[in-house]
């Protein structure tokens, strides 16, 4: 599960990074519609490793 506290204390851009990657996977899991969109653009959370 994702904190969703988290996004309101990002204050580097490695931080920022670090939550966008993270929140992608977890609506990748979660949002079937999203990841349905994802799949079209093959794009999966264990190939995506930069913004």
């Amino acid at each position: 599960m994702i904190n969703t506290k988290d996004i309101f204390e990002i204050n580097t851009p490695n931080a920022f990074k670090t939550q966008a990657l993270n929140v992608f996977k977890f609506q990748y899991e979660n949002n079937s519609v999203y990841r349905s969109f994802c799949d079209l653009l093959y794009k999966n959370p264990s190939d995506v490793t930069q913004l």
